[in-house]
């Protein structure tokens, strides 16, 4: 039997409270990290980033990556 963890990959523009960027965090928290290893891909971080929420994430055990603020792409 296959134990290792799938890895997933949500990829969000920033992270802040309401809307789809909620939903994604909130599936994100709920899985069980057992079976699971969670990243979350933030393509702007910078604009309207709310850190509590950022940190509460991290704290979660999700992994943060930020994605490199010289490669503008949206």
């Amino acid at each position: 039997m296959n134990n290792k963890k799938k890895k997933i990959l949500i990829v969000l523009q920033f992270i802040r409270r309401g809307g789809v960027k909620l939903v994604a965090l909130n599936f994100a928290q709920n899985l069980d990290r057992d079976k699971y290893d969670i990243s979350i891909l933030l393509v702007a971080p910078d604009e309207h980033q709310k850190n509590d929420l950022l940190k509460e994430v991290q704290e979660s055990g999700i992994k943060i990556i930020s994605f490199p603020k010289k490669y503008k792409i949206l």
